[in-house]
């Protein structure tokens, strides 16, 4: 079995489920991992077969797959029996949906199901399937709750995980539902106020339903995804998440070459990462080439139809490729040609593509460039202008699917690797280059002579060195930032990844080619590659970079020991012996406990295992109690070192003869004779073994010193503060670790090691007594406890019993306390020995019975004698220990081998062969203690000898009072108390319970049911001892714990009525008995909790890769026991109550409610802890709790204050329990009982505590946050697809249908739904009342108010009384009073518009299917005219008439035509189009009466327009008034027309404005389907005011009315607001006016216009191009930056592909990959080329005529930077497409500007907008000829500032398009980088020897040897002469002497930067020769010599000592000669 992630129950109660997070997947045997990459299959598999293709995975046989169960050491349910079980849940579960019983009944079917699965029973393949549909089906009823939703997706999704039990070939799924619900809920009208929130839920479960959604769909979901696509980015992402979560990924080759056409068209962070996690799913997906077979759709199509299903008619997926099918076909040996799948040049991908998505790898990885030489500090990464995601909000960001890039880049590129092109050789420099033929170097000869060669013949492989070798420099740790963390992390994903493919493949099951596979040169390359950057990152300075280094490392140790683990150890040694740099040392030594698996493996590196004992050794100074972060990194590499290694001196004489042992089977242990890397031969097998058996000669000396050393620590720890803690929470994981390994370490001794080491323990821990170590030297004696009971306990006992009494007789302990303080410094001792008894007899089982007389003896004299808090309780857990030690099931061992084989002789002598060893589930042994009849014995002694003389004595205390209580008798009761406690918290699973004779109440939680359909309880065989009721044994301790509880009850009842509750101990050990008895029973939580976090712990540092199948043993051990604990804990949920049950919850409630605030809180915990597991708690304290929030009688009000005080104390106390989301859940869910949970708070005004009234505040806010609509109408949904379910789904199962039994089940569904029509109608007018009344406080008022809009439905006709009620309130004076009125209305007017549109319908109101009378649908003709597109838009500036269509959409043909277009009628001219719900009458005029009169609009205006915070409109308020004004029509305008204009006519008051902007926004919104007559008069009084509104806007008010504009335009066709958009189009640029503000306000409108509109502005755009073309040098800055805004959205404007159909876009995507004349999706046309080409004439004759700024700002200046302003605005969009051509053409221009010197404005932006080109995302296509341009800068340009300015970003632009750029344009750049190494300005020369040095770290390094023998030639061969003649003259010639020379001084030193934290062999000659030569040179060449020998320094001070080793003797000399004065290279 897998042990994917959890393997235990997550079992809370029915309200939580059991269902595991990640199913195990079943998948077949494992081949033998060997030396080959992977066992080749027959060649019988490797063909594929001919028909079907549509293969079903194998599964195992299902009795095969019972391991869990055969783990356990009892008999379980056989399958049959489960079976059977099964099928009565199924019956059970059809009868659900088909009596509609979904809240109820299906929920606690549902939980049933979850408790059968998470028992981990196989289940038929067919039922799976079947009951997976049953549960989609129900997942997308519309209507269902949102909690319903959620159990039906997570159990579709639990069904639906594994890809082994279930795939398409059982199931197809139906996606338009799904996405019918994800429409709706994602993109609401603004209005929505919606039943659910379910879209998360959904998207999550369409991400596991996605596999299971046919191929033929294809053609119908492009065809609804594609035409929603519009310009905005929320639209953009919208769509591209509907298609990664539907696409299906088997047929990707239909719709591949879209999906890149529209990836490469916008840049935005989130369209990336989720490109990219789909592409990483398709290259996983088709490693197998059988996946995407054409034949498969048919197949598909032909079951769906057999099905029944509904299959789309229309165009056939297969049609969509025109038969030009870019996969291939080849011929087989028989007729029918072979499918190959979908392969192209690089795993599924051209070339091309594959270059686009590394380029996206690169620039993600967030490094700087074109900073310092070195450090890169100052660089730019392109992560730094990444703003293009800010627009996206909302839906567009829940969309996504949760995804991380860098894995899904790791796993595309390690999934594309395989051998598909030429190998090359071995690299010349440093281990991460590609090794690949790449340039040969300036001056070479032309490239392409040679045939390009890559890695390993990997082009894959090949792109992933040079994207390490790039960023080789930010691994190293002196180089830190921000991107180490993501550099780091990366290498654990691609290391993860490769990995687990390469495990894949080792099986003997795999489906990937052959041909496909990674081979051993691929694999050892990419270790290789990796290495290097590892190693540096392992010393990086956060722990994330840290942890994420070692386990890349660590996993390339199990790919390539060899290459890895000499090179690690070279590290830690040092390290570890000098100890000088603590972070080192804790770094290498986490990075040991990281890889010591694979290192002391001999399976895995047999050369590893004799370094474990001296890396242990060298360990130990680790542990060390000051550093606790060392110490747990120390003792984590102890547990890792010791989990699969038998600690044991294998050189003592007995073990000597191993000849004699039969040798262990080595056929896995490859036989290895390669050399190492550093040419030394390798041992051979036997001689290893050898030097392992000699190693562990210094097992005993390490054993005595590390037990020796964790005592040390213990001894400093901190004396025990609060919660028995030494010191924080540092200390104390430090000391958990240490147990940890001491535990690990225990059970891998060797006897005669265990001996020693215990013999050291026993020795320091009986001589030496402290009280700050007592608890953990008691849990180190359990470690050996746990390893060996009988010999712990034989050497412990005795002495412990012996000075437990001697302390107790001399009066330790008999001081009386009953609460935790500083133990008395004379009880110190008895404590210690107190815990090492305690850790003696843990898990001593049967032991215990040596000493039976002795023990019972002993707990009974303690707990006589044991007075003090400390001393009973540690009695108590002495009592609980050996009461579960004697009757619980358990582990025996946790040993790394099983017990036979560990005690067996070959092992002992020869277990240093077996290191590491791992074991399959099957082959595992469990050890177990099972309670034995004598051990049952023992304990039911303790029971009667102990408990019950202990109830005796209690009973006696409670006939015998004293109020109060005095000390003595409050520690008596206390210490009683506490050991009946104790003994039943170590006896959960002594007996089964059966059900209970004298039954409790009948209460249920679960809801009003037939008490008959759910009275089957889940329970399961889990081993108890006593499970017969009439064993008299069983009758003892079932009389014991009934008389326990009454004992308790009868307690609580005594000590309130003696005045005794003040005695706040004595109740609260009540309470924590009363849990124990209630709550332990078949398994205590804690020690579930225990078990579930050790096997965790367990498998997060054993997991190596996914669906790993082996495992060290103690993982399957500890899985073995959390199953047996999941079992136990199974039988606990779901008890029946008892009458006691229900006295003791009682009990639990009311001192819930006690006035103390420690009582009260343990006691809500205890009762929050019983509604889990007792059905019906809720219920039955509901009363108790309502009662304490009623008012007070009025004889106790005259009792006066104190009563009062007490009254309130006890009020909060019920809100705090009513708070809890238990107790709340029940009043929201259940109708019966939430109007009264509703009215108690609404009564609870009378208390005047604060603390009580922010307690009913805060939970009717959550009520509110939580409540659903109170909606019916799931009752009245008929779905025909889950009805076919639930009949396939009956046919499988033989339980009968009792019709009876549905038929009731069915009426009571409809009676609970009368129920709560019925409550509903009782509730809302009492909700009114309080509302209404003038004497409730008005925060009641307000709650009542937020209560009643919650309760506002849909399903019934609105209500006048709640209409009128939130309308008149809408005019109240309390502003929070009128803001919850304001969405009430909102709603209820939404609510009558939605039931109009429905016409009454349920099902169409659930699924907000509307109509409406003036919608028209029309189909368009196919094919469409090549003038459709420009007509359409044409249309919207024609007038409009009668039969005009008006589009209000924008999304409908901006990417894509669809078939059919939704158009609206005009509406008619004088008859209303709209008769709104005749149900909804009387609300209608009811609120009408009371809305269109004078005084409320007056009201409602003056509030509206009062002071608030902000000036923009409201979104609330504009809503309502358009609410307003939908349903109402003209009918208020006569009242509102006239204020409206006294608001627009105060100019100066900014509120007034906002609130004018808020009602004509609403107002003409609402006025969209009023007949035109009504339309025309607002229109008529609006038109005249327009302009005195826009000329009036001041800078408070321009924001209000450009929103105002905006709201009115948004997604409404233009003609609709036609005088509105006639005026802002009417607006131009005056160039004679001399206002700033009003000339740029009025464009900023026209750009409002322009964003609403979107690409429906485009008939006005030609004329605002023509004006703001001649604008650009306008001499206002504000007028030009809105020039430049506009001109930026005028071009985006013209950005709309708008494809006739789908498949002509398919189609030209498919040609537009494959040909050489490729476009972009978004490119501009040749008119947009052109303006620009006139712009670039513009600013030439600009510049040329330019005079000094001194004259004034000059036209060159100003029109320069409103292009600079347009493009850096464009660089950070989305579409950042209309940018492109300025670049191409303008990029000279820009660097023109850089060199105006008196305009520092202009220099920086030109700066600016430069570098952010070179960080620019370009298509491939550009990216070639703008590095042509570059380098024609260099090479043409006269100016030198110009060459110098280019540089940088040449050097950006490069790194960024590293691998879009071709060999041959790469060599013209380094060819010009050497000339200008030439160039008469220095600075220039040395900016070029930066940006070569760049070039040659990041890529070129295969161009080494060439550049360096041309540079030396230049160095040795220029000899620079005297400067000056005798005549004192300059010789001629002396400067171009100077600069030659200096140019091969700078070509040199920029090869010796290039390498600053190694030294590759080629740099310490040329190095030493070049700087020997001219260290004495004339200045700059001296200059340059210094620099480049401090760096040189600097950079390798930290590996000196291995950098030291490329150097001779001779050359370090000289090198220490050049660093005149330094001696640190001595």
């Amino acid at each position: 079995m897998d042990t994917n992630d959890n393997d235990d129950l997550i079992v809370d109660s029915p309200e939580q489920p059991p269902v595991d997070d990640i199913e195990d997947e079943e998948i077949d045997e494992l081949a033998l991992p060997s030396a080959a990459p992977s066992p080749a299959p027959t060649s019988a598999a490797a063909r594929l077969p001919s028909a079907p293709k549509l293969e079903r995975p194998k599964e195992k046989p299902r009795a095969d797959q019972l391991q869990y169960q055969n783990s356990l050491p009892y008999e379980v349910e056989s399958l049959a029996e489960m079976d059977t079980r099964l099928e009565l849940i199924l019956r059970r579960l059809v009868d659900c949906i088909r009596a509609k019983d979904y809240d109820v009944g299906f929920v606690q079917w549902n939980h049933r199901l979850e408790c059968w699965i998470s028992l981990k029973y196989p289940m038929k393949r067919e039922i799976r399937a079947k009951l997976a549909k049953l549960y989609f089906e129900l997942s997308v009823l519309p209507g269902l709750d949102t909690r319903l939703v959620d159990l039906s997706s997570g159990m579709t999704m639990s069904l639906l995980e594994s890809k082994k039990r279930i795939d398409i070939s059982d199931m197809q799924l139906p996606w338009r539902p799904i996405f019918a619900i994800l429409e709706k809920e994602l993109f609401p009208k603004q209005r929505k106020t919606g039943l659910t929130n379910v879209s998360s839920t959904l998207l999550y479960l369409t991400e596991y339903s996605q596999r299971f959604f046919p191929p033929h769909e294809i053609p119908a979901m492009l065809q609804t995804f594609l035409p929603r696509l519009s310009a905005s980015l929320n639209s953009i992402l919208a769509t591209q998440a509907f298609c990664v979560h539907f696409l299906p990924l088997s047929h990707p080759q239909y719709y591949l070459p879209a999906v890149f056409k529209l990836w490469e068209a916008f840049n935005s962070g989130i369209w990336d990462e989720q490109w990219l996690d789909f592409m990483e799913r398709l290259t996983v997906k088709h490693l197998d080439p059988r996946v995407s077979h054409p034949d498969i759709v048919e197949e598909l199509r032909v079951l769906a139809r057999e099905a029944g299903e509904t299959v789309s008619e229309g165009t056939r997926v297969e049609d969509l490729l025109d038969g030009d099918d870019d996969a291939e076909m080849a011929s087989g040996d028989d007729d029918e040609p072979e499918w190959r799948g979908i392969r192209k040049d690089v795993g599924i991908y051209t070339d091309a593509q594959w270059a686009f998505i590394m380029t996206k790898c690169l620039r993600t990885m967030g490094v700087p460039v074109g900073g310092g030489s070195n450090d890169g500090g100052e660089g730019v990464a392109a992560s730094d202008f990444a703003t293009s995601d800010a627009s996206a909000t909302g839906a567009a960001l829940t969309m996504r699917r949760p995804a991380d890039k860098l894995g899904s880049f790791a796993a595309l590129i390690v999934y594309s690797m395989s051998v598909d092109a030429p190998a090359s050789g071995a690299t010349p420099f440093g281990s991460t280059a590609p090794s690949r033929t790449a340039s040969p170097g300036p001056g070479a000869g032309p490239l392409g002579s040679r045939p390009k060669t890559y890695l390993a013949g990997s082009k894959a492989l090949d792109s992933l060195a040079k994207l390490i070798q790039a960023t080789e420099s930010f691994f190293h740790p002196s180089n830190y930032g921000a991107w180490a963390p993501i550099l780091g992390s990366f290498l654990q994903h691609l290391t993860w990844e490769y990995h687990k493919r390469q495990k894949e493949e080792e099986r003997s099951d795999c489906k990937t080619p052959l041909a496909w596979r990674l081979t051993p040169e691929i694999r050892r390359e990419f270790v290789l590659t990796m290495r290097t950057v590892a190693l540096l990152s392992m010393f990086s300075r956060d722990a994330v970079t840290i942890a994420t280094a070692q386990a890349a490392i660590k996993t390339m140790g199990y790919l390539e020991p060899e290459l890895i683990f000499p090179a690690v150890l070279e590290r830690a040694y040092p390290a570890l012996e000098t100890l000088l740099e603590t972070h080192r040392t804790t770094a290498i030594i986490t990075a040991l406990s990281t890889i010591s698996p694979p290192l002391i493996s001999r399976s895995v590196y047999p050369a590893g295992a004799k370094h474990l004992v001296p890396l242990l050794e060298l360990c130990l100074p680790g542990l060390d109690v000051n550093d606790p972060l060392k110490t747990m990194s120390t003792a984590m590499f102890v547990i890792q070192a010791v989990i699969s290694v038998m600690i044991d001196d294998l050189t003592r004489p007995e073990l000597q003869d191993s000849d004699d042992a039969p040798a262990f089977d080595e056929s896995d242990v490859p036989m290895i004779t390669i050399d190492d890397e550093s040419g030394e031969p390798k041992l051979t097998k036997a001689e290893e073994d050898r030097a392992v058996r000699d190693s562990t000669s210094g097992f005993p000396d390490w054993v005595s010193n590390f037990f020796r050393q964790v005592l040390v620590v213990f001894e400093a720890l901190p004396e025990m503060g609060k919660g028995n803690r030494n010191g924080g929470k540092m200390e104390e994981s430090m000391t958990q670790t240490l147990i940890a390994a001491c535990d690990f370490v225990c059970s891998q001794l060797s006897p005669t090691l265990f001996d020693l080491a215990l013999d050291i323990v026993f020795k320091q821990v009986t001589t030496s007594i402290r009280s700050n170590s007592a608890r953990v030297v008691s849990q180190l004696t359990s470690c050996f406890a746990r390893a060996d009971s009988a010999k712990t306990l034989r050497k412990f006992y005795p002495i412990c019993e012996l000075n437990i009494r001697l302390e107790l007789e001399q009066g330790a302990s008999s001081v009386r306390t009953t609460s935790t303080n500083t133990p008395i410094e004379s009880d110190i001792t008895l404590h210690w020995w107190i815990g090492l008894l305690t850790g003696a007899i843990t898990n001593a089982g049967a032991e215990l019975l040596t000493y039976r007389a002795e023990l019972l003896a002993l707990v009974k004299f303690m707990v006589e004698h044991c007075k003090s808090e400390r001393g009973y309780t540690t009695t108590g857990r002495i009592l609980g220990l050996l009461l579960s030690s004697l009757t619980n099931i358990s582990i025996r061992d946790y040993r790394s081998v099983n017990k036979e084989e560990w005690n067996g002789d070959a092992w002992r002598k020869g277990h240093h062969q077996q290191w590491g060893r791992v074991y399959e589930a099957k082959d595992v042994k469990v050890e177990w203690h099972v309670p034995s009849e004598v051990e049952i014995d023992f304990a039911l002694e303790l029971l009667r000898e102990v408990i019950a003389p202990a109830l005796d004595t209690i009973e006696a205390l409670l006939r015998q009072p004293t109020s109060p209580p005095t000390p003595s008798w409050a520690n008596d009761f206390c210490r009683y108390c506490n050991i009946i406690r104790s003994a039943l918290s170590g006896i959960p699973s002594l007996m089964w319970l059966p059900p209970p004779a004298s039954p409790g109440q009948v209460a249920s939680d679960a809801g009003d049911e037939v008490p008959a359909f759910i009275n089957q309880l889940p329970h399961c065989k889990a081993g108890m001892c006593l499970t017969d009721p009439s064993d008299p044994r069983h009758q003892f301790v079932f009389q014991l714990r009934d008389r326990c509880g009454r004992v308790l009850h009868d307690a609580v009842h005594s000590l309130k009525n003696n005045g005794a509750e003040d005695s706040i101990d004595c109740v609260k050990m009540l309470i924590a008995s009363i849990k124990i008895l209630q709550l332990d029973y078949s398994c205590d939580t804690s020690h579930y909790t225990a078990i579930k976090k050790s096997y965790e712990f367990a498998l997060q540092i054993s997991r190596t890769t996914r669906n790993q199948k082996a495992f060290p043993r103690f993982v399957w051990v500890r899985r073995a026991s959390l199953y047996h604990a999941s079992r136990m804990r199974l039988n606990s949920f779901y008890r029946k109550r008892s009458a006691l049950d229900d006295l003791l919850i009682s009990d639990m409630c009311e001192l819930a409610l006690s006035v103390y605030v420690q009582i009260r809180r343990a006691a809500q915990k205890g009762l929050d802890s019983m509604t889990h597991y007792f059905d019906g708690t809720r219920t039955l304290i509901y009363d108790t709790l309502f009662d304490a929030l009623k008012p007070a009688p009025d004889h106790d009000i005259r009792k006066g204050p104190t009563t009062d005080y007490v009254r309130s104390l006890r009020a909060e106390a019920a809100l705090e329990v009513l708070h809890t989301k238990m107790v709340q859940n029940l009043a929201i869910l259940d109708w019966r009982y939430g109007p009264r949970y509703l009215e108690a708070l609404l009564l609870a005004s009378h208390f005047e505590r604060p603390s009580v009234q922010k307690l009913v505040t805060a939970i009717t806010h959550d009520f509110v946050i939580r409540l659903a609509e109170p909606s019916t109408l799931k009752s009245t949904v008929h779905s025909d697809g889950l009805h076919l379910a639930a009949d396939n789904l009956a046919k499988l199962t033989s339980v009968p249908e009792d019709k009876e039994l549905v038929a009731a089940v069915a009426a009571k569904a409809v009676q609970r739904v009368e129920q709560k029509n019925a409550a509903y109608a009782e509730l809302v007018p009492r909700l009114l009342t309080i509302a209404k009344d003038p004497e409730t406080h008005w925060r009641y008022a307000l709650t009542s108010t937020r209560l009643l809009r919650a309760l506002i439905r849909r399903d019934q006709p609105l209500r006048p009384d709640v209409a009128t009620y939130v309308a008149q309130q809408l005019i109240c004076d309390l502003p929070n009073q009128r803001t919850h009125s304001m969405l009430a209305l909102t709603k209820v007017l939404h609510f009558i518009k939605l039931r109009t549109a429905c016409e009454g319908s349920g099902q169409r109101l659930l699924l907000q299917q509307t109509s409406n009378p003036l919608r028209r649908k029309v189909t368009l003709e196919r094919p469409l005219p090549a003038d459709f597109t420009e007509k359409f838009i044409e249309s919207f500036s024609k007038p409009m008439d009668s039969e005009t269509l008006l589009m209000d959409k924008q999304s409908t043909g901006w990417l894509v035509w669809g078939d059919s277009v939704e158009y609206y009628a005009v509406p008619p001219e004088t008859s209303a189009a709209i008769t709104w719900d005749v149900t909804s009458a009387v609300a209608i005029e009811e609120v009408r009466a009371l809305v269109v009169q004078a005084s409320w609009w007056e009201t409602f205006i003056k509030h509206l327009s009062q002071e608030k915070t902000i000036d923009y409109l409201a979104a609330d308020s504009i809503t309502v008034v358009k609410s307003l004004f939908q349903i109402f029509g003209d009918a208020p305008c006569e009242f509102v027309l006239p204020l409206l204009e006294g608001l627009i006519a105060d100019k100066a008051d900014r509120h007034k404005q906002r609130a004018a902007g808020e009602l004509i926004g609403g107002m003409v919104r609402g006025s969209k389907h009023w007949p035109r007559q009504q339309q025309k008069k607002v229109w008529d009084w609006l038109t005249p005011l327009l302009p005195s509104i826009f000329d009036g806007m001041t800078p408070e008010t321009q924001v209000a009315w450009e929103m105002c504009a905006e709201y009115i335009l948004s997604s409404r066709d233009p003609r609709r607001n036609q005088p509105l958009v006639d005026y802002l189009t009417s607006l131009v640029i005056d160039p004679d006016s001399s206002e700033a503000f009003n000339t740029a306000k009025r464009q900023d409108l026209v750009g409002t216009a322009m964003k609403a509109l979107g690409w429906h502005f485009s008939p006005w755009a030609p004329k605002y191009i023509e004006m703001y073309s001649a604008q650009l040098d306008h001499p206002f800055g504000e007028v030009r930056a809105a020039v430049a805004d506009n001109l930026r959205h005028l071009s985006e404007l013209r950005l709309h592909p708008s494809y006739d159909s789908v498949e002509s876009f398919l189609r030209e995507c498919r040609l537009g990959s494959t040909s050489v004349t490729k476009r972009g999706l978004m490119n501009v046309d040749a008119e947009y080329e052109a303006r620009i080409d006139e712009f670039g004439r513009k600013l030439a004759d600009w510049r040329a005529v330019r005079v000094s700024s001194a004259h004034g700002t000059q036209n060159y200046d100003k029109a320069a930077l409103t292009i600079l302003s347009w493009i850096w605005s464009s660089v950070s969009d989305y579409r950042i497409s209309s940018a492109f051509p300025f670049i191409t053409k303008l990029l000279s221009e820009f660097f023109h500007a850089q060199e105006i010197l008196d305009n520092n404005e202009l220099r920086s932006s030109a700066a600016r907008v430069v570098i952010a080109i070179a960080c620019l995302p370009f298509p491939i296509e550009m990216a070639r000829p703008l590095m042509s341009q570059f380098i024609a800068l260099l090479k043409d340009s006269p100016s030198w500032r110009v060459r110098l300015d280019v540089l940088l970003p040449l050097q950006m632009f490069y790194f960024h398009n590293l691998f879009l750029l071709d060999d041959e344009i790469v060599s013209e750049l380094m060819e010009q980088l050497c000339d200008l190494l030439k160039d008469p300005k220095i600075e220039v020369r040395e900016a070029a020897a930066t940006a070569l040095s760049g070039i040659v770290r990041c890529s070129q390094r295969s161009a080494i040897v060439s550049l360096s023998n041309r540079f030396m030639a230049v160095v040795r061969s220029t000899k620079i002469p005297k400067r000056r003649n005798a005549a004192g003259e300059e010789v001629a010639g002396y400067q171009d002497t100077l600069v030659r020379a200096h140019s091969g001084v700078l070509g040199i030193t920029s090869l010796i930067n290039a390498f600053p934290y190694e030294v590759p062999p080629f740099i310490p000659s040329i190095l030493i020769e070049t700087m020997s030569l001219h260290a004495t040179s004339p200045v700059p060449i001296s200059t340059t010599v210094k620099a480049c020998l401090a760096g040189f320094k600097r950079s390798h001070t930290d590996s000196w000592a291995e950098d030291q080793k490329a150097f001779s003797e001779d050359q370090l000399a000289s090198l220490h000669d050049l660093l005149t004065g330094s001696s640190y290279y001595a």
